[in-house]
């Protein structure tokens, strides 16, 4: 579905996940949809207000977890993206090694 003249300000949970162990192993990164605001007529001070909220939002969240998505003990990292598209969960299926 097509959005036009809006942005969305998305807040994911990131973080890696086991694919198998092909070739000694490897993993692949998804995300968890946590939160977003749509911005319908693209005002680009109102995208970025919200933006820096929700960034501070996520320094706050993952201030006290270890959000290092590189270590076996991440409890992942929230970040946001600027996107086109209301937010939802990725990759919609798991990708497979070739």
């Amino acid at each position: 579905m097509k959005y036009p003249n809006t942005t969305f300000v998305n807040v994911y949970l990131i973080d890696r996940a086991y694919g198998g162990p092909e070739e000694g192993g490897w993993y692949f990164t998804y995300g968890e949809f946590s939160d977003g605001t749509a911005f319908p007529d693209e005002r680009e001070e109102d995208v970025e207000h919200a933006k820096s909220d929700a960034q501070a939002r996520c320094d706050a969240l993952n201030e006290n977890r270890n959000s290092d998505i590189g270590s076996v003990l991440s409890e992942g990292q929230y970040v946001v993206m600027v996107e086109s598209h209301p937010g939802k969960d990725f990759p919609e299926t798991q990708p497979y090694y070739e």
